[in-house]
């Protein structure tokens, strides 16, 4: 495998010891900052730089004083520390090259067990691309029976190369997980293709037939995600965008950075949009609710992050205004906050002791009072009203009817007209039921709603 960069560090450290990506971050951004021990984490690179090959021979040296990786430094070099252009790339490296340990010699330093087990996946990683490649026997077996022909595959390692050093891991880890248990439990291999060997069988062999047998199976709906999941969409998010432009933009960004994922995934389950359940990321019905409310709009996916990420490219090179940009960004955000904020659900989003105004943001000061002819629509802290209420006129709208904020073209609609002409949509029932309606002044100046002739419904005050 490449070497690591820290997503995919994140996404093994969570399948392998369930720790969260915020987490191994941390223990990561401590090795390079307190023991000194691996290189920059932060880092999208999984290539290294020519002029890191010169320090690899130094850095076996540190590597072979811990003696569970002694034998594979001499193995290392017993094959030859050869430049692989796999794994040495200049043109594949970013800002940072990938995370590597340095030439701090590990047995002069006390690490924490957690600290120590990112330490020994990087080293691992490592040492991995000098011990040769894995080599396989193949097997594809035509079996006839009955003048109908099978099919079996089989696959055998006949050199483990590169994985040697991971099946020495997972024993390690197997032998310390039984003794845990107090069990003497096998301990089982990383690599399960072992198990799928097939005996040697030559042209013409004859073989009883056993058993018969015809399974029935299901298909699931997807799992749950996982941070290492989840990490994994993050990546590779816009990768099905049908705008080629879009597509060659958000080409190997994904959503946010290496060093950025791990905190959205921490913010979204502090703010109680989802919860950690284990390895499993749970949403909660909060979650589920924005989702409801957001689902429609471009922020839900990735074509916006696109479309930014090419105006900044634009920017870069004096093909677009910074301001504007900015002022783009602040309309969106007014935009899709206010439109979610007005929606039925929205303080199911909110959470615990959330406020959201009562009154929307428009004016209908241009509008004329319905009522005397004369004032004009006031905006209060609960409702719009006459502006002559001192000289007795009482009348006054509320701007949510029925669990919606009606928007002001339909509120200036109404007060000119009469009625909103057009079907309004939204509206949330007693009983949580979702409807439309139009919406009419009754000669009392209280709101209406009508149906239609198509339904049964009465027009009903509000």
């Amino acid at each position: 495998p490449l070497l690591y960069d820290l997503t995919t560090l994140q996404k093994d450290a969570n399948k392998r010891y369930n720790f969260s990506a915020q987490h191994t971050l941390d223990l990561a951004q401590d090795l390079y900052e307190k023991y000194k021990t691996l290189t920059y984490p932060r880092t999208d690179s999984r290539y290294l730089s020519d002029d890191i090959f010169p320090l690899v021979p130094d850095l076996l040296d540190k590597l072979a004083k811990v003696p569970s990786y002694a034998p594979f430094v001499a193995k290392a070099r017993a094959l030859g520390i050869t430049k692989d252009n796999r794994y040495f790339n200049n043109a594949k490296v970013s800002d940072h090259h990938a995370i590597i340990p340095t030439e701090t010699d590990p047995t002069t330093v006390q690490m924490s067990p957690e600290h120590y087990m990112i330490y020994d996946m990087v080293v691992r990683r490592f040492l991995g691309i000098f011990l040769g490649n894995c080599q396989k026997e193949l097997s594809d077996i035509l079996l006839e029976n009955a003048g109908e022909l099978f099919k079996a595959k089989g696959t055998m390692i006949s050199t483990a190369g590169w994985r040697e050093i991971y099946t020495a891991l997972e024993e390690a880890l197997e032998k310390r997980k039984a003794k845990a248990k107090g069990k003497a439990e096998a301990p089982k291999g990383e690599d399960k293709e072992e198990e799928d060997a097939l005996p040697f069988m030559a042209v013409g062999n004859q073989l009883p037939v056993i058993k018969k047998e015809l399974p029935k199976k299901k298909t699931k709906a997807p799992s749950i995600h996982t941070e290492s999941s989840i990490l994994a969409m993050m990546e590779t998010a816009g990768k099905e965008m049908e705008d080629d432009e879009l597509r060659e933009v958000m080409k190997d960004r994904g959503l946010g950075t290496p060093a950025t994922r791990a905190g959205m995934i921490e913010r979204l389950i502090e703010r109680g949009y989802i919860g950690r359940d284990k390895k499993k990321l749970i949403p909660t019905e909060r979650g589920i609710a924005l989702i409801g409310l957001v689902s429609d709009k471009a922020i839900a996916s990735p074509e916006l992050t696109g479309e930014w990420e090419m105006r900044l490219n634009k920017m870069a090179k004096g093909e677009y205004a910074a301001d504007q940009f900015m002022q783009e960004v602040k309309r969106y955000t007014y935009d899709v906050v206010n439109a979610s904020r007005k929606a039925p659900g929205a303080a199911n989003v909110a959470g615990p002791g959330a406020v959201y105004a009562s009154m929307p943001d428009y004016d209908l000061s241009a509008c004329i009072c319905p009522k005397c002819k004369e004032g004009k629509i006031l905006k209060g802290k609960r409702a719009f009203g006459c502006s002559r209420f001192k000289e007795g006129c009482d009348f006054t709208i509320r701007p949510t009817i029925a669990g919606k904020v009606v928007e002001r073209e339909h509120m200036v609609a109404l007060l000119q007209d009469g009625h909103t002409g057009g079907w309004v949509q939204g509206f949330t029932s007693k009983a949580g039921k979702r409807f439309d309606a139009r919406l009419r002044l009754k000669e009392d100046f209280t709101v209406s709603f009508e149906f239609g002739a198509e339904t049964a419904h009465k027009a009903q005050t509000t």
